[in-house]
């Protein structure tokens, strides 16, 4: 009975475990063979009017908000990090097209922080950004790489500093799943001690 106990408490933990970790969204897209990172960070860097790390703290949809068809936006507004190229600003609101995304867009989430390479359209005059698979807006957490490259030749934001969310996400299934493992561990050996008394 007693080891019956043991095996669904542990299962239990386990699984609760399991259950609060979220695996990365897939997507079906595939790239055209591309350079070097290297070549690739340097040549956006040349082509954007601003590069950026910013939390977004502000997602607007322009259509739903002034009732206009001709205005099929989305409004990003970023709190900003640090700044590669472009003006030092605390806040910087980009601009999107509110379109049907491909299998190749990534939807910008409030409250993640990204590095963001950003373009003034000829059209508006305002400044674009979106985030693609096959594109360099990435989000923080995969865009050390990116940031490595940057850093050769950047000026630091005199602001916050760069944090990424990738611990915030790993340790409750880390502390889980080593509450689960120190739990088993201790059931097993008050099990084999009391089995070792009734012989």
């Amino acid at each position: 009975m007693a080891r019956r106990l043991i095996y669904a408490t542990c299962l239990v933990i386990l699984l609760l475990a399991v259950s609060s970790w979220k695996p990365p969204a897939a997507y079906a897209c595939s790239c055209a063979p591309s350079p070097p990172l290297k070549e690739r960070v340097r040549g956006s860097v040349r082509a954007a009017d601003m590069v950026f790390a910013g939390k977004v703290i502000a997602i607007t949809d322009l259509a739903a908000v002034s009732n206009a068809q001709d205005d099929n936006y989305i409004a990003v507004q970023f709190e900003v990090r640090r700044v590669w190229k472009g003006p030092e600003q605390g806040q910087i609101t980009t601009y999107m097209e509110n379109r049907n995304p491909s299998t190749c867009d990534i939807p910008f989430v409030l409250d993640e922080s990204y590095l963001v390479y950003a373009y003034t359209s000829p059209a508006d005059g305002r400044l674009h950004a979106s985030m693609t698979i096959c594109g360099l807006t990435r989000n923080l957490t995969i865009a050390s790489n990116q940031i490595s490259i940057l850093d050769q030749n950047s000026r630091d934001y005199p602001g916050m500093p760069l944090t990424g969310q990738p611990a915030e996400q790993i340790l409750p299934v880390l502390l889980a799943s080593l509450l689960a493992v120190a739990l088993g561990l201790l059931l097993l050996s008050v099990q084999s001690r009391t089995r070792g008394k009734y012989r």
